[in-house]
């Protein structure tokens, strides 16, 4: 679709960045966790130190998450999100009031149990809640890739015309 935010090199927001595809890392320190995603070098610096969310008056495309523990469970609470963003890929759209509390429990050593309660009041009359299931990928060697982002790329070649910047077709 053309308005999906990742078709013009923007990110994806929250929750649907959980849900692109390619793979993506939880690196963490007593102080932050850092999400990070191979599709469109999308990243998630979330503070564990207890601060206060930013000025509402602030939208980012990723929000602005503040994280803690909850037992073994990471809970991370996600505001401050522009109105720019969908919520999955079929294009459910939300409004800037959009408010996401986020828990990450682990399972066992592979696999975590993901749940988003989404709340956004402007665009729903209640809250909903996406589950999902994420397991680390055990293949020796696995790298996580570097992912350019070429607004317009989604363009197949048969009908990348001239005036869009493709080379002239032989006559």
């Amino acid at each position: 679709m053309f308005d999906e935010p990742g078709l013009h090199c923007n990110l994806e927001g929250v929750p649907f960045q959980m849900y692109t595809q390619f793979g993506f890392q939880i690196v963490s320190n007593p102080k932050l966790m850092l999400l990070t995603w191979d599709f469109m070098n999308a990243n998630r610096v979330i503070p564990m130190d207890g601060r206060p969310h930013i000025p509402e008056s602030l939208k980012l495309f990723m929000g602005d998450p503040i994280g803690h523990w909850d037992g073994d469970v990471l809970v991370i609470e996600t505001t401050n999100l522009n109105d720019r963003t969908w919520l999955d890929a079929v294009g459910h759209l939300h409004s800037d009031a959009i408010h996401v509390v986020e828990r990450f429990t682990p399972i066992d050593a592979n696999t975590i149990r993901y749940e988003a309660t989404v709340d956004d009041p402007k665009a729903f009359t209640q809250p909903m809640k996406l589950t999902d299931t994420f397991r680390r990928n055990t293949k020796a060697g696995y790298e996580q890739l570097e992912f350019a982002c070429l607004e317009g790329g989604e363009t197949d070649l048969e009908h990348y015309t001239e005036a869009a910047g493709a080379p002239p077709k032989p006559k």
